[in-house]
């Protein structure tokens, strides 16, 4: 089977203070160096769950993008087709935060996923995939090519940016597949989601109104929905000892990805990608290694659930 991911890759430069942060000081501290992005970490755990893909991201001609692209191939992702440019920096993310993970201050270069423009893909992509995820770093006249241009049997999008830019809102029902963290869902829904109830009637509502085959919500603690022509599911959230939401929502997208190559129904679909999203949640930066299907069985079976106002439905 085909699949073929679009989108964002980077690097994460993260220093985590050993105490308090003292502004105008030099705070001691430990510094890690990580490969990231959204399109990229979702290739990394759909391999480290037995599923190859080739993804095509954008890096620069640097010792960043060199690092990104053989950590992707050591991983068995076909990154032959990506996007290698001159005279521009890989992508890359600063973080500083406390002794106790919280981000005191951050600064983000321009992600350069956007120079994936609608030519580029023109001239590499050859095949019709089986499945084809992207996120919203592409450029939008890219977005709307691979909406309505690109032929694949399954299209997944999944935005990043809390507002969607109301041009890929009209054409979202040229997507087979939405993936949507709780403010989009709010956004699109136009109105707030404050239980399991109010989830699955958004779910039900933009499948209809939007005409998208299946919907996928995570809502933090609340777990995650799912809404498709058959009808909607809730699964409640697993207990985490940490919140690694931006890994935990690139996990969710390889659990979708897994699910729709083994053919699951839409229960075991939001099942499954909630263990993964809760798993991958509760990891240390830099241990995606650990992650695995023995591990996500393991926690589907003994895992505990965070059951808030009514059972899983």
């Amino acid at each position: 089977m085909n699949i073929l991911i679009l989108g964002a890759s980077c690097i994460d430069i993260i220093g985590q203070s050993d105490k308090r942060i003292i502004s105008y000081e030099s705070n001691p501290g430990v510094v890690q160096i990580l490969q990231s992005g959204s399109a990229r970490n979702t290739a990394e755990y759909l391999s480290r769950i037995g599923i190859l893909s080739n993804l095509i991201t954008a890096v620069g001609q640097d010792v960043f993008g060199q690092n990104l692209l053989t950590g992707l191939a050591q991983l068995g992702i076909d990154i032959s087709q990506s996007l290698i440019l001159k005279n521009v920096s890989t992508s890359t993310n600063m973080y500083i935060t406390d002794s106790d993970g919280e981000l005191f201050a951050s600064i983000k270069s321009d992600n350069i996923s956007y120079m994936l423009d609608i030519g580029y893909l023109r001239n590499v992509i050859k095949y019709s995939p089986n499945i084809l995820f992207a996120d919203d770093t592409l450029n939008i006249e890219t977005i709307l090519y691979i909406a309505g241009n690109v032929k694949a049997e399954i299209k997944i999008f999944q935005p990043l940016n809390l507002k969607i830019n109301p041009e890929i809102i009209s054409i979202l029902n040229k997507f087979d597949v939405i993936k949507l963290n709780k403010s989009q869902a709010e956004t699109l829904w136009g109105s707030l989601i404050n239980s399991a109830d109010d989830a699955k009637r958004c779910a039900r509502y933009l499948s209809d109104s939007k005409k998208i085959k299946k919907v996928f919500i995570t809502l933090d603690d609340l777990g995650s929905v799912g809404a498709d022509i058959n009808g909607t599911v809730h699964i409640p959230a697993y207990k985490t000892e940490r919140n690694n939401k931006t890994e935990a929502e690139s996990a969710f997208g390889a659990g979708i990805i897994f699910s729709l190559v083994n053919d699951f129904s839409l229960y075991r679909s939001v099942l499954f990608s909630q263990s993964c999203y809760s798993y991958s949640n509760n990891l240390l930066l830099g241990s995606r290694e650990k992650f695995s299907l023995e591990e996500i069985w393991s926690l589907l079976l003994h895992g505990d659930k965070i059951i808030l106002q009514s059972e899983e439905y």
